[in-house]
């Protein structure tokens, strides 16, 4: 399923702008104010629309291990 979304979402956006693997990938389209992503979880995907100054703290506090 989050193959087919995440191509899905490509053919309407184009090409990711960041794609991060793992255990829970994530496949992002960054915009000029916001972001597109599909989130794998273990049973679940998820389809999010986030401002990117949200998500830019989020992943500042992801990045320090916090």
């Amino acid at each position: 399923v989050f193959a087919e979304v995440t191509a899905a979402v490509t053919d309407v956006l184009g090409e990711p702008t960041q794609r991060i693997p793992g255990d829970a990938p994530e496949v992002r389209w960054r915009g000029e104010r916001s972001t597109v992503s599909v989130h794998r979880y273990s049973v679940i995907v998820d389809i999010a629309l986030t401002e990117n100054a949200y998500l830019d703290e989020q992943d500042e506090i992801v990045s320090r291990g916090l």
